[in-house]
């Protein structure tokens, strides 16, 4: 693997802002953690309001969780 695409689904099948869906990130990381990932990821979701606050709020929300699996980005 080389690349992991990363965006979050509301149980209707509608993109949502990363975090705020259905998609356990948690799991996911601890998983990447066990076959010692060390590529790329990429951020799919909706904007929000504003694009650049979402963005932010992804990465903080992806870096939070990624410290809960104990998975080092």
């Amino acid at each position: 693997m080389v690349v992991q695409h990363l965006k979050d689904k509301n149980f209707l099948g509608k993109n949502v802002v990363i975090g705020s869906g259905k998609v356990n990130f948690t799991s996911i990381f601890k998983s990447l953690n066990k076959i010692d990932y060390k590529g790329n990821f990429v951020f799919e979701n909706n904007r929000g309001e504003d694009s650049v606050i979402t963005m932010r709020d992804n990465l903080n929300f992806i870096r939070s969780v990624t410290k809960k699996a104990g998975y080092k980005i």
